[in-house]
């Protein structure tokens, strides 16, 4: 069986790695992590906070508190609340219970020094983390710092030896906590392997990074590998297979939180494809849902970027002298 049928075996039949008598622990922290998935992260805020209150009340053991602490750095890291997230680990990192704790800990600080585009940081607590994980053989905190090490070294362009880490990492996935990791880590292989000039092998792993995050509903990187796969095909040309990746990104960006960078350049992309493919009735309507979108960010970049594609789609249909203003 390859890996990424394994991990998607896996998957199917994973649950709350919570040892029994947490009903209402896991019920918690099981809302919380569906909540994640869905890109509801308010919810899930809410569900994890109230499952932090639950493990500090009964006083629970510590692989069941820290899958609490990574859950809930996790949100915290995907809202941007670097500061709150941090206080929490370093709090109890300031006396862990054991070395499990510590290693917990320094990965959750791994992944959200990561988040917040720390690469030392993220390096240093990673590589304590890892160290830590192989002398207790906890693999599955193994695999995670591996994957937080091989992400940094993608970021520093050396994709050869993310590759090396992300082979080793993706293996030892194994319980709920890491399992949902299975997309990102796939998808990261794949980009690296795209980045070392195996681009065929490279766009394949996404594609599988994709079903991965399908399987479980994680909209954050289904919109990731929908967005990267029309980018790879727009490059190619195929742009009926770019307008479909991109289409259907769409949706899974959360109405909710309002236009952000993402949602705006998957709009321009769309309209590209839509160029592309000769479809400039649908090129103008997508670029102006840009233009609109990109007023709401205040960045000039994306505003230019928006107005250009929406002068693009004017100029196609011949209505020149309106696309001037947008093309200036």
């Amino acid at each position: 069986m390859k890996l990424t049928d394994l991990l998607s075996a896996r998957l199917k039949s994973s649950t709350v790695p919570l040892p029994p008598g947490h009903g209402a622990l896991r019920e918690a922290v099981e809302v919380g992590r569906r909540a994640k998935f869905s890109g509801d992260l308010a919810k899930a805020r809410e569900s994890l906070d109230y499952a932090l209150s639950i493990a500090r009340r009964d006083h629970v053991d510590t692989t069941a508190m820290m899958v609490v602490v990574l859950q809930r750095a996790d949100v915290l890291a995907q809202t941007g609340d670097f500061a709150e997230a941090r206080s929490m680990i370093e709090e109890m990192l300031a006396s862990p219970e054991n070395d499990l704790a510590r290693t917990y800990l320094l990965a959750a600080s791994a992944m959200v020094a990561l988040a917040q585009g720390d690469m030392a940081a993220a390096r240093s607590k990673g590589e304590k983390a890892l160290d830590l994980a192989r002398a207790l053989q906890a693999h599955g905190l193994e695999a995670r710092a591996l994957g937080t090490l091989a992400e940094v070294y993608l970021n520093e362009g050396n994709a050869s030896y993310a590759i090396h880490l992300l082979r080793e990492a993706l293996p030892k996935l194994s319980t709920v906590g890491e399992l949902e990791l299975s997309s990102a880590y796939v998808g990261m292989l794949g980009e690296a392997m795209i980045q070392a000039r195996q681009e065929a092998e490279g766009m394949h792993l996404i594609e599988r990074a994709l079903t991965l995050a399908e399987q479980i509903g994680y909209r954050r990187y289904e919109r990731r590998w929908k967005t990267r796969l029309g980018e790879r095909a727009l490059a190619e040309g195929r742009f009926q297979d770019a307008r479909n990746y991109f289409q259907r990104a769409l949706p899974q960006f959360d109405p909710d939180t309002g236009a952000t960078q993402g949602y705006v350049e998957t709009l321009i992309s769309l309209v590209h494809a839509c160029l592309g493919g000769r479809d400039n009735v649908d090129a103008l309507g997508y670029a102006q849902i840009a233009v609109r979108a990109a007023e709401q960010l205040n960045s000039a970049a994306l505003s230019a970027a928006a107005h250009g594609a929406r002068g693009m789609a004017l100029r196609a249909l011949g209505q020149n002298i309106e696309a001037i203003a947008d093309l200036r």
